[in-house]
């Protein structure tokens, strides 16, 4: 929220430029309570076509949270409907924010554009055991989000509807076997039927692959950025990776627009 050493404004900046080429722009850490950076972005976006935009709801006074979860889009198109659905209470500093999931149904020639877009729980260590309340705590994040996506297409979504689903899942595809298997422990019985079915997860990608699966009956998965690249970028510079005769960390990655053409 605050404006530290990360330089919010001059990226804010570059986001408005960046944004010219799209009709949705779906938005995480977008934050709107204590700073006036939301509404002026809204306002400059809404300046470039951006006519339409939702958010995330804000804590209630007498809520645990303290800030709002900063999901929002905003679109050229028209927005028909739109709905928040908020998850259970994060951990560390995640407790603080009203993290959830953001939808919206946008207006198409013959048919709607449903959008779902979330930030889910994020892992702040290393340690086995502080790491393992994030995974808990991500697993019942990514159930509750399946639930609402699957129970909101029910209710709204039309046999040639398009389902976006995107945003800061805070997944590893990258994590080791002793990870996985501390994650497995942590899981619904639905998704360990749907381990068993499957034999294997890799990783905690896996598991939100299995976990979108399971709503196959509404809708089929594509990962776009995977079929795309062939590969998980690494999008967090805590990452050692071998060069030559030294480990280095790996920069933070970010996706353009043209990376998923």
């Amino acid at each position: 929220v605050t404006n530290g050493t990360d330089h919010k404004d001059i990226r804010l900046s570059r986001l408005l430029e960046e944004i010219e080429n799209f009709d949705i722009v779906c938005l995480q850490e977008m934050f709107d309570t204590g700073t006036p950076r939301c509404s002026e972005f809204l306002l400059k976006a809404y300046n470039k076509g951006f006519l339409y935009y939702c958010k995330c709801d804000s804590p209630l006074f007498l809520s645990p949270q303290l800030i709002d979860g900063g999901l929002v889009i905003i679109s050229r198109l028209p927005i028909l409907d739109s709905k928040f659905e908020a998850f259970e209470k994060g951990v560390h500093s995640d407790c603080l924010p009203l993290k959830g999931v953001l939808y919206c149904c946008v207006e198409l020639s013959g048919s709607s554009l449903h959008v779902f877009t979330t930030h889910a729980q994020a892992s702040y260590s290393s340690d086995i055991s502080i790491a393992l309340q994030s995974m808990i705590s991500r697993s019942s994040q990514i159930n509750i989000l399946i639930r609402f996506i699957k129970r909101t297409l029910l209710l709204n979504a039309r046999v040639n509807d398009t389902v976006i689903v995107l945003g800061d899942f805070n997944i590893n595809a990258r994590m080791t076997p002793q990870d996985m298997s501390l994650l497995l422990d942590c899981l619904p019985d639905q998704i360990k039927s749907e381990y068993h079915r499957i034999s294997v997860f890799n990783n905690e990608y896996d598991v939100l692959r299995a976990w979108m699966n399971v709503v196959g009956d509404i809708f089929e998965f594509h990962d776009i950025a995977f079929s795309k690249l062939s590969r998980h970028p690494i999008t967090m510079g805590d990452t050692i990776e071998n060069n030559g005769d030294s480990n280095q960390k790996t920069p933070k990655v970010t996706l353009s627009g043209n990376d998923l053409k």
